[in-house]
């Protein structure tokens, strides 16, 4: 999730995806945890990347 996260928050969506998809299919409860990355500062407070992140199947 880590390396998900970094390439999010320097705005490199199509490397970060993947990573995403790994974490959300090894602990769905990220998926319910990542907005809240938001409001700790370690994600950008974008709602579309939000969207975008939580789509990721």
């Amino acid at each position: 999730m880590r390396r998900a996260v970094t390439l999010a928050s320097v705005g490199d969506l199509e490397a970060a995806l993947p990573f995403f998809r790994v974490a959300f299919d090894a602990w769905p409860l990220w998926r319910e945890l990542a907005p809240r990355l938001t409001v700790a500062g370690i994600l950008p407070d974008e709602p579309a990347l939000i969207a975008i992140l939580l789509a990721v199947e």
